[in-house]
C-alpha cells in the first residue's frame, strides 16, 4: 500500500471545530379565539360508519329494477325509462291556478304488493326534487277541496306545492300544509331551494338536518313491516328518514317528481 501512495500529495484538514446542530428561535405566542367562536371537532366514528355501510349492503341485496312509466304530463322520460326531466313550460305554473289538483310527478314500476324492495336515485345535479312511494291510484284520490295557497304570485321555481284547506281548519297550528301526505297515499321526502330537505308528514312538513347532502338516495321498502327508509348513499348509507307503521294500500309504486328543476333525476342500476 505504501508503494501506491508514492508521488501523491496528501492534505490533512483540521477538525478542531464542530458544526452547529441547533438553532435558537423565538416562539410566537399562540393565537387564541374567543370562546363563542370555538368549535369542537369530532373525528368520524369508523365503527359507526362500518356498521351503517354493512346495513346498506344488506339492503342492497333486495335491489329491484325500477323503470319510469310514461307520464300524463309534459315531463320528458328517457328512451331507457330510467331518467326524468322537468319540461319547462307555462302549463306547469298555470296548472296551479286551478282548483283541481294536478300532479307533475311520474310513477314507476314494478307495482309492489309484498316483500322487500330497494332502489337508488341519482339527484346530484338537482336543486329540487321529491321521491319515495305512493298509492298506485294516487291520481284518483287527490281531487281534494283545496284552494291555492302558495302560487298566487306565479313563482313556482324550486318550491313545493303548498295548499290550505278552504274551511281554514289547519291542523297542528299550521296555516299551510302539503298534498304529499301519507293519508293521501304519499310517503316521500324532498329537496327545495338547493339545501332544504324535508319529510312530508300528515300534519306538517318536517325539516331534516343532514350533515352531508345526498347526491344519491336509497329507498328501502319493507311492505310487511309497514315501513319505508330513505338512505344517504353518498354518506355511507346513513339514514335520512324512516316512515314507520305505514298503512299501505294494496298496491304501491315508486314515485318521482323532478319539480321545477331542469336537471335530471335518474334511477340507478346496481352496477352504476
Amino acid at each position: 500500500q505504501a508503494s501506491g501512495l508514492e508521488g501523491k500529495q496528501i492534505t490533512f484538514v483540521s477538525t478542531n471545530f464542530v458544526l452547529p446542530r441547533s438553532k435558537t428561535v423565538a416562539l410566537k405566542e399562540p393565537k387564541t379565539f374567543p370562546k363563542e367562536q370555538r368549535r369542537v371537532f369530532r373525528a368520524p366514528d369508523l365503527r359507526e360508519i362500518l356498521r351503517v355501510f354493512t346495513e346498506l349492503t344488506n339492503k342492497q341485496r333486495y335491489w329491484v329494477q325500477v323503470t319510469l312509466n310514461s307520464p300524463k304530463n309534459a315531463n320528458v322520460i328517457s328512451p331507457h325509462q330510467r331518467q326524468v326531466r322537468y319540461a319547462s313550460s307555462y302549463q306547469h305554473c298555470n296548472a296551479y291556478s286551478k282548483d283541481n289538483y294536478e300532479d307533475f310527478g311520474v310513477l314507476g314500476s314494478p307495482v309492489i304488493t309484498s316483500g322487500r324492495h330497494y332502489w337508488e336515485v341519482d339527484v346530484s345535479e338537482k336543486r329540487a326534487w321529491i321521491l319515495g312511494i305512493c298509492d298506485e291510484n294516487c291520481k284518483n284520490i287527490m281531487k281534494l277541496p283545496l284552494e291555492l295557497g302558495n302560487y298566487g304570485n306565479g313563482n313556482c321555481q324550486n318550491v313545493y306545492s303548498l295548499y290550505k284547506p278552504k274551511n281554514g281548519n289547519c291542523g297542528n297550528g299550521k296555516n299551510v300544509y302539503s298534498r304529499y301526505q301519507p293519508t293521501n297515499g304519499y310517503w316521500v321526502i324532498g329537496l327545495k331551494q338547493g339545501s332544504v330537505y324535508n319529510a312530508f308528514l300528515d300534519l306538517e312538513i318536517l325539516t331534516l338536518s343532514l350533515g352531508v347532502s345526498p347526491h344519491r338516495v336509497g329507498v328501502f321498502l319493507d311492505y310487511e313491516a309497514c315501513s319505508v327508509l330513505f338512505l344517504n348513499v353518498t354518506n355511507h348509507g346513513f339514514p335520512i328518514y324512516k316512515f314507520s307503521s305505514c298503512s299501505f294500500p294494496q298496491k304501491i309504486v315508486p314515485y318521482f317528481n323532478p319539480m321545477n328543476c331542469d336537471a335530471p333525476m335518474t334511477v340507478c342500476s346496481p352496477s352504476c
